[in-house]
């Protein structure tokens, strides 16, 4: 197998158990109090399956996060930043959402450009910082 194939003993020994405990536990206590406001305010339960389904996609796609090499990232910072500012004109050209450009709706997926920007932005100026030459 080539260097970059991930072997499952490597991954789960490199995964912070600890952080999926604390999510999980999180996960498990945020439920419980949206189910008993909800049981209060006399709802049907639609809110708490919601929740379930939201926090099952969140520890998915923690667990995928986890999978690749964070240090190939750097090679992708620079074209990533630049593919994200036409995101950011993209916006204008979908309608506003209370008075404001910030989404682009696909049918029924939203996605806000902008929040995606902000780690983009932020890795874009660390691999300049981590690369530049110091002059004095």
């Amino acid at each position: 197998m080539e260097a970059t194939a991930v072997y499952p003993a490597r991954w789960a020994r490199r995964l912070p158990w600890s952080l999926v405990v604390i999510a999980v536990a999180l996960f498990v206590l945020v439920l419980t109090g949206i189910g008993r406001a909800e049981e209060l305010a006399g709802g049907e339960g639609r809110t708490v399956q919601r929740q379930v389904v939201w926090a099952i996609l969140s520890l998915a796609t923690m667990f995928a996060l986890t999978i690749p090499n964070y240090r190939v990232l750097p090679r992708w910072t620079y074209g990533l930043f630049f593919l994200s500012i036409p995101l950011l004109l993209a916006v204008f050209y979908f309608p506003s959402v209370n008075g404001a450009h910030r989404w682009i709706r696909l049918g029924s997926v939203s996605v806000q450009p902008s929040e995606f920007i902000k780690i983009v932005f932020v890795m874009a100026i660390a691999r300049y910082l981590m690369y530049r030459r110091y002059y004095r």
